[in-house]
């Protein structure tokens, strides 16, 4: 713990003057909680009121010639279906790849360009389909469609 904001996860500082002569080393921050406190308005004007301004620090810190990575992040997952529209170039009513795959625009998307840019390809599931039999049906360009992943996985779309 300590008061100085200076400390910044991943700057190194040299401690000088601790009691523990092992603890007087460089070390490197690797998460900081700053916590501080600034009374204001009507509770000054109460005669319990704590008075001025607080400020104080708890810190993880590892000595600074350790190498330290932190966990990774888990993986974004996407539980349950989302809607969106086919998309494709200006003036086609069907935009797939050899396999029958579409693109999409996501409502939630604003950065795209309702064009055959817009995502990658995303397999289309068909309701029956085996080896040397069934049919296939690809959606147009504009018609709604549902979109879920495999295993939740945001790079599985179909």
């Amino acid at each position: 713990s300590g008061d100085d904001p200076r400390l910044i996860p991943g700057h190194a500082f040299a401690l000088e003057g601790h009691p523990r002569a092992d603890f007087n080393a460089w070390w490197r921050p690797v998460r900081v909680v700053h916590r501080g406190t600034q009374y204001a308005g009507q509770e000054e004007e109460s005669a319990d009121a704590p008075l001025g301004v607080s400020y104080d620090l708890r810190a993880e810190l590892v000595p600074e010639d350790v190498e330290w990575r932190p966990a990774p992040l888990p993986r974004p997952r996407i539980d349950g279906p989302q809607i969106a529209t086919v998309v494709g170039p200006v003036g086609e009513e069907i935009h797939c790849d050899e396999w029958g795959r579409v693109k999409v625009q996501f409502p939630w998307d604003r950065e795209g360009r309702h064009d055959e840019f817009s995502t990658c390809w995303i397999r289309v599931a068909q309701n029956w389909a085996g080896a040397d039999w069934g049919h296939m049906a690809i959606p147009r360009i504009g018609q709604e469609v549902i979109v879920d992943y495999l295993d939740g996985d945001c790079d599985q779309p179909i």
